[in-house]
């Protein structure tokens, strides 16, 4: 299938008082709907989607915020089990 490749949206929804995340990516189908919150310094999306009749938690973490940089960090939960780091990376602008 080659590399993941995926967009994300994200808007400030004052009805909720939380940013609405929208994803999609090809590794699945669909788009994967989040919500996201300051935690601290962090920006903390949480996520679910169900797989093969499994509800997958996602967490992302923004961090280590600047101008040109930013810190992501992504941990999945499966069903009851502890989180996991899926990935982490830098996000520069050019």
């Amino acid at each position: 299938m080659g590399p993941e490749i995926g967009h994300q949206v994200i808007s400030w929804d004052p009805k909720q008082e939380a940013y609405m995340v929208v994803t999609v990516g090809n590794a699945f189908p669909g788009a994967v709907i989040g919500k996201s919150r300051w935690e601290g310094d962090k920006l903390v999306t949480r996520s679910e989607f169900i797989e093969k009749g499994t509800t997958m938690h996602l967490r992302s973490e923004y961090s280590d915020i600047k101008d040109h940089s930013t810190r992501i960090e992504e941990f999945v939960q499966v069903g009851d089990s502890p989180a996991q780091l899926l990935w982490k990376s830098y996000a520069v602008k050019k």
